[in-house]
This record gives C-alpha cells, structure tokens and sequence, in this order.
C-alpha cells in the first residue's frame, strides 16, 4: 500500500511527523488524479530546507518496492503534490473512504 505523508517544509530528519497513513492505489488516484505529482527519488526528500514550517504543507506519496504500480504512480519511492494543499488531500481521502 502506498503511504500518504503530510509534511513540512525543512530538511529530513525533521520533516517527520509521526506515522503515514497507509492508502490504497485506489484512493491515491481518487487523492491524487487531477493533480501532476512530481517524482522526487527513493530516499525520503527535503522540501524548502531554508526556510522550514512548523505545520505541514505538503502532500508526499511513498510507494514502497513491493507495492503495486499504476500510471499514477509508475516507479517505487516519493512523489509530491505539487499543487495539492494538506487540506484538500484529506478531504478528497475522507470523501472517498465514505464513498466504500
């Protein structure tokens, strides 16, 4: 399952706040479908490391090696929401989950 982070801005290790939340590809495409996501590598990245957040504001996808693939998602490690803010990530998620 992939994983859905909400992050800061700043460098690794501080940009981690507690667990992920494990999603289903399905709900990635629902979260993510509309918005182009940029692959950022397999190491976990530093976004805005000179001028760090306390609060999150990025939406981070990571799809682990074993995991399952689709167009959205091609190729194992993290991508970032560009475009998407923390809360309309959350709410798109929260919709779908209801939507089962």
């Amino acid at each position: 399952m992939p994983t859905l982070w909400f992050v800061p801005d700043g460098r690794v290790p501080y940009t981690s706040h507690g667990p992920g939340m494990p999603i289903t590809l399905e709900e990635a495409v629902a979260v993510f479908g509309t918005d182009p996501l940029r692959y950022l590598g397999r190491a976990a990245p530093s976004l805005q490391p000179d001028a760090p957040s306390e609060d999150p504001r990025n939406v981070i996808v990571e799809l682990g090696e074993a995991e399952g693939r689709n167009t959205l998602l091609p190729e194992p490690g993290f991508y970032w929401a560009v475009s998407l803010d923390v809360d309309d990530a959350a709410r798109r998620l929260q919709r779908e989950r209801m939507r089962r």
